[in-house]
């Protein structure tokens, strides 16, 4: 397994959330799928880190592997635009420039709020199995906050997302029926996904830290200072009590 340095990896990453662009040029050139490596532990990711950079030194013996700032060339910018392939990339970099801050809630890192993520995501990916069948060809389902995440994760690792959605036989529905990320939807559309899930599994759609308004997501943050308080790591574990936090929901009456 390979880590390439973090500028590249970042490139790699946007490009693997457009699925069908990033499988077409994979297949164009190389004559297969590419698939990200998962690696979960510090001490396996520094070793595929240093593997890649002996590969690189050697492969590319002029360019660096750690890219510094200044050592950008803005007259390469050219090349960018004159390749079309590359310049479909780098727009789909600039999509997801603001996507840190759409997922700033501290929340967000917790294990259990991947937990119960995962299960509406699992839904979610149930519910366009069963739109495909039985509504319109035209209605499109919304993602909230956290299925969003989930549904960006999964997208990340190109082989298994490609072998789940041929599994679930939506491979070709999934971008048709889905909203992505900074596609502005109509509030009948938002309206549309809630009313088919709470049909569905018998519960709201919108619930604290999933809602699908990203306004309101932004109007949250700043009622309860959330910006502030990510920035001091330590705010929230003060006190065993809060760690981990299992609050899920909070109801204010």
């Amino acid at each position: 397994m390979l880590v390439p340095p973090p500028d590249v990896h970042l490139v790699w990453l946007c490009h693997c959330f457009h699925h069908g662009s990033y499988v077409a040029y994979c297949a164009s050139r190389f004559g297969r799928l590419i698939d990200r490596p998962s690696i979960l532990d510090a001490e396996n990711e520094e070793h595929a880190a240093d593997c890649c950079r002996d590969i690189w030194a050697a492969r590319y013996p002029l360019e660096p592997f750690d890219l510094d700032n200044n050592d950008f060339d803005g007259n390469n910018s050219n090349a960018i635009e004159n390749d079309s392939a590359n310049s479909e990339i780098f727009m789909m970099v600039q999509t997801y420039a603001g996507l840190a801050d759409h997922f700033a809630s501290p929340f967000v890192s917790e294990g259990v709020y991947h937990v119960a993520a995962r299960r509406r995501y699992t839904c979610f990916l149930d519910l366009i199995r069963k739109g495909v069948c039985t509504t319109r060809e035209d209605t499109r389902l919304v993602p909230s906050l956290d299925i969003l995440l989930m549904w960006l994760a999964h997208q990340s690792f190109p082989a298994s997302y490609a072998t789940d959605m041929t599994l679930m036989s939506i491979k070709d529905n999934v971008m048709k029926m889905v909203v992505s990320y900074r596609e502005v939807a109509s509030e009948e559309t938002v309206e549309r996904t809630r009313i088919l899930w709470e049909e569905a599994y018998d519960e709201p759609y919108d619930l604290s830290g999933s809602e699908v308004d990203a306004a309101a997501v932004g109007t949250a943050r700043e009622a309860f200072h959330w910006q502030a308080a990510a920035s001091e790591e330590d705010t929230n574990r003060l006190y065993k009590g809060l760690q981990p936090r299992f609050l899920m929901e909070l109801h204010i009456s």
